[in-house]
């Protein structure tokens, strides 16, 4: 079955028009000259620019004037016969209908229609497509259900051992083909996660067995009993951090398809049983563990554990969120209260899987399994592996009444409700490097898919049918969907250029601010820009690269340049580029504006009241003051129009505000000073503060001729208790004085009274010296280190007796 696209053509131009209208206020003309469709080179750039865009592959047909890239009416009109105009459309290669709940072999139930299709489009275009699914009832389901087995979950096993029996009944009821298996984690066996030390091990915990990654205790099978068999047999270990290697054993679940015994055409449920957190990609890092997980299945086949488990970091979350969905699986989280949150965010991370609060000692495991596999049945969720350049939009029939545009889901059916989604398939671009690839579009947790092959359409049936050495090429290129591609050394329109009479390239045709030769909108001629005349004689391109015309001026009101009245569209010769030449009256890049300020003037004769700027002969008041409306004379919150005239007042008579000389001259009205306000009946007094927190009073009257008479005080309050009053700006000044005073004055004080207490020291010091005396006698103990002898018959006179000798002798 082959369905043809939709035809653009003129229904295509309509709606751009009218969006133009709408949100640019761009001109209806646009349309009609088609310019988004203008200066494509090749046929296969031109049908890539718009669905709506044509190639006119007619030799000689660009001699008219006419760009071969354009809508298809405007080639029609100018009767071009050969025309390549590539439609899009889909063909479904296959629609098996969907299965009748209850109906034929349960394996072989299409839950998915159809199942493949080819489809072709233009970028740019829109193909939609119907999916219709069918969910079939007692279909066969795989259970795996795996648990964390550290010491804190010790209590949880005990009851899991004896609910094992009513899990397994409570799943029949479900489905009449029911397979179970079992698992186990706990962390990976180093530190700092567990001891891997048995001796430290028993410390911690002596009836824990040695720690393990994930274990598969027992693959899916359908005898019931040995899932019983295998809770009762299980035993508990102990890791000394509270995160758990939850996720690599999720890992290996999903990767080890034959292993674990998912089969082909069954639910696939996984419940995980926890009440700490997980590890991430990373954590594995504190362990001295660096290789990331590669995604493979690495159960030993002796132990059944995962043998990487110390050698592989743990799986991120986008890593397992993707091989869950290879694997087609159902996650359900059944853990404890305390980390609901935790497991919440990684539900919201990874596609059709939920969460369910696990009581303290795991009692209502069974009504949890029991409760998320109906809301899992109740949804229908759609993803899809589109490649870039191709985005798919879907919208959901739910029910009857219940259309969803934007929604791929579907929630609250039934098994055997029938639910639709509209596929609206956009090629955004042309594929990088290949013209067709495939993608699936799937329900979460489902193995049957739509396949979809997609060929994007960017280039044309006449881009294969090249004339070489064509005569209209002058023999020195080949003709290729009516345009001429030269030969090396050759360049021109019908390639009659060469090196010897001109630029070998094209690059004296290049503008410095842009790569399109000609800027789109001429053909370089031996060196030369020849630009394209257009299709309206008077719009006219101009300039040595064609980069500047008389229609691409900003507009105002959806005319060129306000329209003819206000201005014309030219190019300007210096600059090369398009500028709205404004007539007396008018200013603007649009003309748009008018030159005189006469459409602000308020009624008290001033530019916006005094209260705002005249921008464009538009009023734009003061956001600061209270005025408003379009001559900011509207003042909500004023007492009658006191405010209207108190610039005149200020400006007039006291010399203050904020109008400058000129504006307070054009102040129209009469102003009076008087020395004391003489008041009528019901006479409404204004007030209004000077710069320097004084009072003026005045008031007004109209005269019988409209004008406007207001009488003013000629003493300010503050001058007439006696003085003048001070500003608030005085005030902050003293005050600021006033401190520095103060704080000089307290450091001097300080200083003061430092010297005070210094010389009443020093003069305690003093007198205490005066009253000092001090002992001169000698030390007792000391030693001269000089002696002195004293010889005592010094300087006495000694008598000596000397015997006379006896004669004889």
């Amino acid at each position: 079955m082959r369905i043809p696209r939709m035809r653009f053509n003129q229904h295509m131009c309509l709606i751009l028009c009218v969006s133009s209208l709408l949100l640019l206020h761009l001109e209806p003309a646009l349309c009609q000259n088609s310019s988004y469709c203008e200066g494509a080179p090749t046929c296969g750039e031109c049908i890539s620019l718009d669905p709506a865009c044509a190639w006119c592959a007619q030799e000689g047909y660009s001699s008219s004037g006419a760009p071969r890239c354009n809508v298809l009416s405007n080639h029609t009109d100018a009767g071009c016969q050969d025309i390549s105009n590539p439609e899009g459309s889909y063909t479904i290669i296959q629609e098996d209908p969907l299965g009748d709940a209850g109906s034929s072999p349960i394996n072989k139930t299409v839950q998915v229609s159809p199942q493949i299709i080819d489809l072709t489009l233009r970028p740019g275009e829109t193909q939609t497509i119907t999916l219709n699914i069918r969910p079939a009832e007692d279909y066969p389901l795989d259970l795996y259900f795996v648990m964390d087995l550290s010491y804190s979950m010790s209590d949880d096993l005990k009851n899991l051992r004896t609910l094992g029996g009513v899990l397994a009944r409570e799943l029949l009821k479900l489905s009449s083909d029911v397979t179970m298996g079992f698992g186990s984690f706990v962390d990976k066996v180093t530190l700092p996660f567990i001891f891997s030390n048995q001796d430290l091990l028993k410390l911690v915990c002596d009836t824990c067995d040695p720690g393990f990654g994930f274990r598969n205790n027992l693959p899916l099978s359908a005898n019931l009993d040995k899932f019983s068999e295998k809770l009762l047999s299980a035993t508990y270990s102990s890791s000394n951090t509270a995160p758990e290697g939850g996720l690599d054993g999720i890992m290996q679940i999903a990767v080890c398809k034959e292993k674990i015994g998912w089969r082909e055409g069954a639910r696939h449920f996984l419940v995980y049983s926890s009440d700490s957190s997980f590890h991430v990609a990373g954590d594995a890092s504190l362990g001295q563990i660096f290789s990331p997980n590669d995604g493979e299945c690495h159960l030993d086949p002796t132990s059944n554990e995962y043998s990487k488990a110390n050698q592989q970091d743990f799986p991120s979350i986008g890593h397992l969120n993707e091989k869950i969905a290879l694997a087609n699986i159902y996650p359900i989280f059944a853990v404890l209260d305390t980390v609901v949150p935790v497991y919440t965010k990684l539900s919201k991370l990874i596609k059709g899987s939920t969460v369910g609060v696990l009581a303290a000692d795991s009692n209502n495991i069974v009504g949890i399994i029991k409760n998320q596999y109906k809301a899992i049945t109740s949804r229908i969720e759609l993803v899809d592996t589109a490649p870039d350049g191709i985005t798919v939009y879907y919208t959901a029939h739910c029910g009857p009444g219940d259309t969803q545009p934007g929604v791929s889901l579907c929630t609250g059916l039934s098994l055997g409700d029938i639910v639709s989604f509209d596929l609206e398939i956009t090629a955004t671009a042309c594929l990088d490097d290949v013209s067709t690839q495939s993608f699936t579009v799937k329900p979460v947790g489902f193995e049957e898919t739509l396949t979809i092959t997609v060929e994007v359409l960017c280039s044309c049936d006449c881009e294969n049918k090249q004339v070489s050495g064509s005569d209209i090429c002058e023999g020195n290129g080949a003709l290729v969907c009516g345009e001429c591609e030269c030969n090396t050394g050759w360049f021109g329109k019908d390639c009659q250029c060469s090196g010897d009479t001109g630029s070998d390239d094209v690059s004296q045709c290049t503008g410095p601010d842009s790569v399109t030769v000609c800027s789109g909108r001429g053909e370089c001629l031996c060196g030369q820009c020849q630009c394209f005349p257009r299709q309206d004689v008077e719009e006219i391109v101009s300039g040595p690269f064609c980069q500047c015309d008389n229609f691409s001026c900003d507009r105002f009101e959806g005319e060129l340049c306000g329209g003819s009245q206000r201005g014309k569209c030219v190019c300007d010769e210096k600059t090369w580029t398009s500028k709205c030449q404004c007539k007396k009256g008018y200013t603007g890049n649009a003309c748009q504006c008018p030159d005189t300020n006469d459409s602000c003037m308020a009624s008290t004769g001033l530019i916006c009241n005094g209260f705002g700027d005249c921008v464009c002969g538009v009023c734009q008041c003061d956001p600061e003051e209270s005025f408003r409306g379009p001559s900011c004379e509207e003042c909500g919150i004023c007492v009658g129009d006191c405010g209207l005239y108190r610039e005149c007042v200020l400006c007039k008579v006291f010399d203050e505000g904020r109008l400058s000389p000129d504006e307070c001259d054009k102040c129209g009205m009469i102003i009076t000073v008087e020395k004391t306000l003489v008041l009528y009946n019901n006479t409404l007094v204004c007030e209004t503060l000077l710069p320097n927190n004084c009072t003026v009073k005045y008031f007004y009257e109209t005269l019988s001729n409209g004008t406007v008479h207001v009488h003013v005080q000629k003493e300010t309050e503050c001058q007439r208790r006696g003085g003048a009053g001070v500003s608030a700006v005085n005030v902050a000044i003293g005050i600021i004085i006033a401190i520095l005073l103060i704080g000089l004055l307290i450091v001097l004080l300080l200083r003061l009274y430092i010297w005070y207490l210094d010389k009443k020291e020093w003069a305690e010091f003093e007198k205490e010296r005066s009253k000092a005396k001090w002992d001169t006698s000698t030390n007792p103990i000391y030693k001269p280190s000089t002696t002195k002898h004293t010889n005592p018959m010094y300087g006495k006179t000694v008598l000596m007796h000397v015997e006379k000798p006896e004669k004889g002798e």
